[in-house]
């Protein structure tokens, strides 16, 4: 599935869900970005993390979802979720992709949505990472294994030199005549 037009097919139910007051811009690849993911998951990945961005941001603010391909082999793509919320202290960071672990208040958040983001992510052989600063915002980036098209058109490694090979002579000295 193309990253780009998931993202784009669902940016209008994604303004609703934030409210009027955070403002939501979208920077996408200019290229496709293929996923080789199930597209209810990967709605499930994004919906997951704007939403946590809109609880970060009470007052207000911005959230941009960035996609892009990343270099390297294999070739991967770059899911990028980022608001100017609240941050995060070092210590939350660590405990954001528990189970159950929220820092919403009683009945306002269940735990579950980072710790479903990660699972998806892993389960499809991705990685995902934070950044996040108290007062600075958070900046949540997904890498994910692109797809057979996205395989296709990437460049495959180089191949290691071939050795160089000399003219020398090996003796074996064996009593085995069936050696």
């Amino acid at each position: 599935i193309d990253l780009n037009e998931l993202v784009t097919g669902i940016a209008r139910m994604l303004v609703r869900l934030i409210g009027e007051n955070i403002q939501l811009e979208l920077v996408l690849c200019n290229e496709r970005c293929g996923v080789f993911l199930d597209p209810g998951q990967l709605e499930q990945v994004v919906v997951n993390l704007v939403v946590n961005a809109r609880d970060a941001m009470p007052q207000g603010g911005e959230v941009t979802i960035t996609t892009a391909k990343l270099p390297g082999y294999p070739p991967q793509v770059s899911l990028e979720v980022a608001d100017t919320g609240t941050g995060m202290e070092p210590e939350v960071q660590r405990r954001v992709f528990e189970p159950f672990f929220t820092t919403k208040g009683l009945g306002q958040g269940t735990g579950l949505g980072l710790s479903t983001v990660l699972g998806i992510v892993e389960q499809s052989g991705g990685q995902i990472g934070i950044d996040s600063q108290p007062g600075a915002g958070t900046r949540v980036r997904v890498a994910l294994p692109a797809d057979a098209d996205e395989q296709e058109r990437a460049p495959a490694p180089a191949l290691e030199a071939e050795l160089p090979r000399g003219s020398e002579t090996i003796l074996v000295a064996e009593d085995d005549p069936g050696v």
